[in-house]
């Protein structure tokens, strides 16, 4: 009996566990559940809060946009009815600067001030007016609710400087707030300064807790020199005037030094000269186009090479690539465009003229970016007999130089080299005074940066996107970035003399430093078989045009310029800037509580 009085009793106490075990665990299940659901509700409300405080302030720029661009001399604005969120004016949040640059690199400052700030905070997220734009901040990384006051296109920037004061401090967002007029200011143009500007580029900068917005800003809207530097919150954009000058010198340098041209023994520069020029920088275009052809945009320039003909398009190596001799451009369909992550040479051949060992065929032209070394091998003719304006060489700033091995080799074309020194050493092209020579030294070397396209006016310029436009005797042709070259049928001396052996033309010591005459046939000598070629088809290791730092020439080394050819580059910069208008527009934003 006892035994089995004692069994019951277990058994009850048993459920009684059992039960509140039971009754444990629902109440720390719901526990859980209502814990999550709270977080999970708390994380709900807090990002409705601050998508209300977002379409709020969207609502308040608005508002400030007519008082600050002189619609109405003030607005009375309610931020938030009932929210839990404060509304404060910070006057030093944020600073801008604008600064204009002119041919010389003297800055005038036109703005450099605080922008001040409306700041209105909810739960762990503040949303900001600030310059006309509103920005959402949270967990150290801002974005772009709605645009600032900077209108650019079409190469004119409209830039009112929204500048805020004001006593709101801290007030709930349920008292409404004054936004009043407080008066503007005209920075540019004004007595002093006028539009269109001229040989000069501007730059903006701003710095500011809420730089990941305007970055974002900016590079969406500006698709220029945009410069983002997160851990001084700062952003800068720079925009520049465009620049349009012509290849009118044989040899212009960026040197204004008294050496910065010179010459020994029967070496020399056959063409007008000019010291002390400004040129701009190659890379960001080099850059961009290596990248675009490393996403797989280009054709592999080593397979296509392998037959020795390249047809029109765009061309990629990653690293070196030789053209040997009979290498042929054939530009008939339209420019033969080369981008070489490395160096570049044109290999030895037979030489002389009539007889190039690379030649460009068609309408067109070639166009070479580059980062590495140019090379034009012992008795090399490239484009020999050619229009310099068929072949344009572009080399980034950390490329290594331009040179060439002994004996005579000829480059027909143009050279852009605004930090780099050229040197043509002894022995000229095709021999001395245009006849065969094969045992001397030859064209050039330490060309390390063959600079952008062509030629800048005296602006220092650091964009992509540029445009040609090519004179002859048959008209002016413009190229756009990536669009078809023109051909130029301008003659360049071509002239077919009709001397036997070295009896046709006069003697180089009598011709023109100004211009050599494509039609005197003084390189008839090189016609061994009768049927030479005169003028200037091989009368100098570079017929052409070369932009460099400084150019000496020795032995009887030679650089031609042909009058006859006329090349305009206009930089057609996505950043370019002709008009410029700064105002100052304050605003005094008050609370009335």
């Amino acid at each position: 009996m006892n035994g089995s009085g004692t069994a019951v009793r277990d058994r009850g106490v048993s459920e009684v566990v059992g039960f509140a075990l039971l009754l444990a665990l629902v109440i720390g299940g719901a526990t859980v559940v209502v814990a999550i659901g709270t977080v999970a509700l708390s994380d709900i409300q807090d990002q409705a809060s601050a998508d209300r405080a977002a379409n709020a302030m969207t609502q308040f720029d608005s508002q400030v946009s007519q008082v600050a661009l002189g619609g109405s001399p003030s607005q009375r604005i309610h931020l938030g009815r009932g929210d839990a969120g404060t509304v404060e004016v910070v006057e030093d949040a944020g600073r801008v600067r604008v600064v204009s640059v002119n041919d010389s690199g003297a800055e005038t400052t036109l703005v450099n001030d605080t922008f001040g700030a409306v700041r209105y905070e909810t739960g762990e997220t503040v949303v900001a007016y600030q310059g006309g734009g509103v920005w959402r901040h949270r967990d150290g990384y801002t974005r772009m609710v709605s645009i600032p006051e900077y209108h650019y296109r079409n190469g004119t920037l409209t830039f009112p400087v929204v500048r805020v004061t004001g006593t709101a401090g801290s007030a709930s967002t349920g008292v409404p707030v004054t936004v009043a007029d407080n008066g503007t200011t005209r920075l540019f143009p004004n007595g002093s300064t006028q539009n269109p500007l001229s040989g000069q580029e501007v730059q903006v900068e701003i710095t500011s807790r809420y730089h990941d917005g305007w970055y974002e800003f900016f590079n969406a809207r500006t698709q220029g020199s945009v410069a983002h530097d997160p851990a001084n919150e700062t952003v800068a954009v720079t925009l520049t005037v465009p620049v349009t000058e012509r290849f009118e010198y044989a040899v212009a340098t960026t040197s204004n030094d008294s050496d910065a041209i010179s010459t020994n023994g029967n070496a020399r520069f056959a063409g007008p000269t000019k010291t002390g020029v400004d040129r701009p920088s190659p890379d960001r275009e080099i850059e961009q186009r290596i990248d675009d052809c490393e996403d797989g945009n280009c054709t592999d320039l080593q397979t296509e090479l392998a037959d020795g003909t390249l047809e029109s398009g765009t061309y990629y190596a990653d690293g070196s690539v030789s053209f040997g001799s009979g290498t042929e451009f054939d530009t008939a369909g339209g420019d033969v465009t080369l981008i070489v992550n490395g160096s570049v040479a044109f290999d030895n051949g037979t030489g002389g003229p009539g007889n190039p060992d690379q030649s460009i065929t068609g309408n067109n032209g070639v166009r070479i970016y580059m980062k590495g070394d140019l090379n034009v091998n012992g008795n090399a003719a490239v484009n020999t007999g050619g229009d310099p304006s068929d072949l344009l060489v572009m080399m980034h700033s950390d490329s290594g130089s331009i040179a060439a091995a002994s004996g005579t080799p000829q480059f027909t074309g143009l050279v852009y080299a605004p930090d780099t020194d050229l040197a043509i050493n002894g022995g000229g092209a095709c021999g001395a005074s245009g006849g065969p020579n094969n045992n001397q030294p030859a064209l050039t070397r330490g060309l390390p940066a063959v600079g952008s396209f062509g030629v800048s006016a005296t602006t220092p310029y650091a964009s992509p996107g540029i445009r040609f436009r090519f004179g002859s005797a048959t008209g002016v042709h413009r190229v756009s970035h990536g669009s078809t070259v023109a051909s130029h049928g301008a003659g360049h001396g071509n002239g077919n003399g009709t001397g036997n052996g070295g009896d046709s033309g006069g003697d180089d010591s009598e011709e023109s430093d100004e211009e050599d005459d494509g039609n005197n046939g003084n390189n008839g000598n090189n016609g061994n078989n009768g049927n030479g070629n005169g003028g200037n088809d091989c009368d100098g290791n570079i017929v052409g045009s070369v932009v460099v730092e400084t150019a000496s020439a020795v032995g009887n080394g030679k650089l031609t310029y042909d009058s006859s050819m006329s090349m305009t580059v206009e930089f057609e910069a996505v950043n370019e800037i002709t008009y410029l208008h700064v105002t100052e527009n304050r605003i005094n934003v008050t609370s009335e509580d």
